[in-house]
């Protein structure tokens, strides 16, 4: 056995099950039938202003009535070049949206595959302040409000945070991070040897991570030349993490950048900050986006489910003690 490398733990069978109809239908997972989603009371779109121009910003509110709500602001994943909000995460927004009752702003910042490093964290850092700026037009509190990310997604969240830290705005309540993207491509860590092949790899394989921060290009000066990668881009060798909202990170056991995701919340918690962590055994990057989109498509990945209600039990308690 390669030095590093783990004996590969065994992924659950309802998970198998969406990768390997994943694998026979690559983007299968990502363009769900909107028409089957969560019934969500309203969604519309609007635009905050950037660094660049207007940032697309779309709102799922599933209030009946006007209440009081929590306001989650979520970033998407997708190795800061891929996806976009409002195709691929429709319908994982609603349903946070309406198993929350929060009011959930989405943020559609620029991607790499255009824009460098760090055009789109700083489209991250001005939606959030844009977004926070509106809670009390929303009828959303204040002191309630958490920003989440997925992949990449929970990269640019922590940033956000550190941003925050560092240049001043609306303090968040709390940062979810779903399995986290937090160090720069390094594939000696023993879950990235373990987990980029075969079947493993169909969720978030290491040539991807490689691609995006190519992409990203946060270890490049302007005009290409070489650098230390910014750690506001690979956030576990950030020098200074402390005093950060409490975080919750979700991690998966068969996932390239498990260990990494690791080791954050380890670096987060020598720092005095408070810090949840769930470990889902035998599942894969994604698995959470996974379960949404199989259940419109009358299937059911349950290790998913069990995730998003965690989430939901889990924000409700980070709200209540904010």
């Amino acid at each position: 056995m390669e030095v590093g490398r783990q004996a590969a733990k065994p992924l659950s069978p309802d998970i198998l099950v969406m990768l390997s109809r994943q694998l026979e239908s690559r983007n299968s997972a990502k363009h769900c039938d909107l028409e089957k989603c969560e019934e969500v009371n309203r969604v519309y779109d609007v635009s905050a202003p950037g660094p660049n121009g207007h940032i697309p910003i779309r709102v799922y509110d599933s209030r009946s009535k006007v209440a009081a709500a929590p306001l989650l602001i979520y970033l998407h994943g997708g190795c800061w070049f891929l996806n976009s909000n409002f195709v691929s995460y429709d319908a994982f927004c609603r349903r946070l949206g309406k198993q929350t009752g929060c009011v959930v702003m989405a943020i559609d910042y620029r991607l790499s595959s255009e824009w460098k490093f760090p055009a789109g964290l700083e489209d991250c850092y001005a939606a959030t302040q844009y977004c926070a700026d509106q809670a009390t037009f929303l009828n959303c509190s204040h002191d309630q409000i958490a920003i989440v990310g997925d992949s990449c997604g929970a990269n640019l969240a922590t940033a956000v945070c550190l941003l925050i830290k560092e240049r001043g705005g609306q303090q968040l309540c709390a940062q979810v991070l779903l399995y986290p993207l937090t160090d720069y491509y390094l594939p000696a860590k023993p879950s990235f040897l373990t987990y980029d092949s075969g079947i493993y790899g169909v969720g978030f394989s290491g040539s991807c991570c490689k691609l995006g921060w190519d992409l990203l290009g946060a270890d490049r000066e302007p005009y290409g030349k070489p650098q230390q990668p910014s750690s506001l881009a690979a956030v576990l060798q950030h020098a200074d993490v402390s005093g950060l909202p409490p975080a919750y990170i979700v991690l998966a056991e068969c996932d390239i950048v498990h260990d990494e995701g690791e080791m954050y919340a380890q670096k987060l918690l020598d720092a005095g900050n408070t810090v949840h962590v769930k470990d889902y055994k035998g599942a894969c990057h994604g698995h959470m986006m996974m379960a949404v989109d199989a259940s419109i498509g009358g299937l059911k990945c349950q290790h998913g489910l069990e995730a998003i209600d965690d989430l939901c039990k889990m924000l409700a308690h980070l709200f209540k003690a904010s």
